[in-house]
């Protein structure tokens, strides 16, 4: 990328990448809900007090 062609914009080449980090939390919200919804059962498991590395247990 920036390698490759030095004298490009870093901006643009971190845009065009999609390497902007986004600091906007109402943007997460919707993929946290999405990702909980689809865990339910773990969720649920982890508040009655399972711990350690649940997402694959």
């Amino acid at each position: 990328m920036l390698l490759q062609n030095p004298d490009a914009d870093p901006i643009v080449i971190a845009e065009q990448n999609n390497l902007i980090q986004q600091s906007d939390s109402s943007a997460l919200e919707p993929v946290i809900d999405a990702v909980l919804e689809q865990l339910a059962d773990k969720v649920v498991a982890y508040k009655k007090g399972k711990k350690g590395y649940w997402l694959y247990s």
